[in-house]
């Protein structure tokens, strides 16, 4: 019995020394907080700048710009003005970006509603980080009375090629509004000169849709509104449109005679145009969509031409073969299983998107051929129907 006592103290001794060898130190450093602010840059990094005073004062624009005085240690990749409605703008809001390094600049300020107060700040912007000259003001003329009124709607509905806008004219300025609309760009400041919609006369809310655009691209919107006296202009907004969407069907689908037609580009994946490698139109002028069923020794093939200056969203006819050059875009089909050869009467072309950055071009078409160029053969017409075209084109 003693001897189970003496070995359960044992074990007791041992249990003791053990943990207390083992016991956990207290922790005396600090335990960081997560939500504790970050150390600010050290403001000698960052550059220092002079804004310009501001010039050209208009309803709808001003001039200013800056004095990069040091760069902060590291070079200036960026400057330009901010400027904003409300006090202290930053890179956030709206600004110009105009050039790098020290020394002096001019900015173009655009876009701004008549009759309001802006801030502006000349910015500069070097490895460390963004630094801001000192604070300007000024308020934009307003219109003159007898201009309209207008303000431009929220845009909505945006895709990679379109997107929808409008305004209200809430007064007429005491002559009759005689053309409205939208106009927009992708540099500040859009006019009746850059692209534009046409939406009705007279006072009141009305739509507009906005096509032909270009996917990941910032663009400028503004509702006007024109009277005897001049044109105003409302409030700009701003959008990014996304990034065009790819297709992995067939590049060209149709139906010929009623027989269903699919096909891909012959002499590359089903996404790319051909080089123009029958040369028929200039190369640089025009671009070539190839379609040939059952690809490089497949038959029936069509092809379109589009000519580049006219690549936006619109629907084009077309007329007769010529052998020359067409003035816009033009269409043809190839049938090697006959003696004769197919000419191209008449159709159309619609251009539904165009992606400039991405170099798609979606589309559809229907023409008529004939060979009655050649009376001595017999005459075999085709009519294509419901034909589709999504192509990435090559420059």
């Amino acid at each position: 019995m003693n001897k189970l006592k003496n070995i359960s103290t044992l074990i007791l001794l041992f249990t003791t020394v053990f943990f207390s060898a083992c016991s956990i130190e207290p922790f005396e450093g600090t335990i960081p907080d997560p939500n504790a602010p970050v150390d600010p840059v050290d403001p000698a990094l960052l550059p220092t700048l002079i804004t310009t005073n501001y010039s050209n004062l208009t309803g709808a624009s001003a001039t200013s710009g800056g004095t990069v005085t040091t760069d902060g240690g590291s070079a200036i990749v960026a400057r330009g003005v901010v400027w904003n409605t409300s006090e202290n703008p930053t890179i956030a809001n709206s600004k110009t970006t105009d050039g790098s390094g020290t020394g002096n600049f001019t900015s173009s300020i655009t876009g701004l509603t008549a009759g309001t107060t802006y801030y502006v700040r000349a910015y500069a912007t070097n490895s460390s980080g963004t630094g801001y000259g000192t604070q300007i003001t000024f308020t934009t003329t307003a219109n003159p009375a007898n201009f309209p009124v207008v303000t431009t709607t929220a845009i909505s509905s945006i895709t990679s090629s379109a997107a929808s806008s409008g305004g209200n004219v809430t007064s007429d300025g005491g002559s009759p509004v005689t053309a409205r609309g939208v106009v927009w760009s992708t540099t500040s400041g859009p006019t009746t000169a850059n692209s534009k919609t046409v939406d009705g006369t007279g006072t009141g809310t009305f739509t507009s849709a906005i096509a032909g655009l270009a996917g990941s691209t910032v663009y400028y919107v503004r509702a006007y509104a024109t009277n005897a006296n001049g044109t105003a202009y409302g409030n700009q907004v701003q959008f990014t449109t996304p990034a065009g969407s790819v297709s992995t069907g067939p590049a060209m689908t149709a139906k010929i005679n009623g027989v269903s037609f699919q096909a891909n580009n012959p002499f590359g994946t089903n996404l790319y145009s051909s080089t123009n490698i029958w040369d028929y139109y200039p190369i640089a002028d025009y671009v070539m969509l190839q379609g040939r069923q059952g690809g490089v020794l497949g038959n029936p093939e069509i092809n379109l031409w589009l000519k580049r200056s006219d690549m936006v969203v619109g629907t084009y006819v077309i007329g007769k073969e010529t052998f020359s050059t067409p003035p816009s875009h033009f269409i043809d089909l190839i049938d090697n299983s006959n003696t004769v050869s197919e000419h191209t009467v008449q159709g159309t072309i619609t251009i539904t998107e165009i992606n400039t950055t991405t170099k798609m071009v979606k589309g559809t078409f229907s023409f008529t051929t004939t060979d009655d160029l050649f009376p001595t053969v017999s005459v075999v017409n085709y009519t294509v129907t419901d034909g589709t075209f999504n192509y990435k084109y090559m420059d």
